[in-house]
């Protein structure tokens, strides 16, 4: 809640006054992410040249979700947003989807972690 969370910011910025702390709600997140977001990161930069025919394969066209039930008729959904479930790639692309807000986090409020690149 965010009551919840006021409380804890102000107990912890008596501690240690310059941390911040984000919550990011992931219910869902894998569907969510737009397809474009994950191609814009996949073109920004040269190392990821490998992943950009996979991605096409698996991503450029809109697929097709079909329900298995009793009847012979089965309901078809299509996807054309987010990564399917059961790509073992899915988790990378939806990382990748996410760089462009933790690059600006970073650039916005810096990183004091040596393992994170500023």
């Amino acid at each position: 809640s965010q009551a919840a969370a006021a409380a804890t910011d102000n107990d912890t910025a008596q501690v240690i006054p310059e941390l911040h702390a984000v919550l990011v709600d992931c219910t869902n997140a894998f569907n969510t992410v737009r397809r474009q977001a994950i191609r814009d990161v996949l073109m920004s930069e040269e190392r990821f040249n490998p992943l950009r025919p996979l991605f096409n394969a698996l991503y450029v066209e809109q697929g097709e979700l079909i329900i298995r039930t009793d009847k012979e008729d089965c309901p078809v959904i299509s996807s054309s947003e987010g990564v399917r479930q059961g790509d073992v790639l899915g988790p990378l692309f939806f990382c990748l989807a996410l760089r462009p807000a933790i690059d600006n986090a970073i650039a916005r409020f810096g990183t004091a972690h040596p393992d994170v690149e500023a």
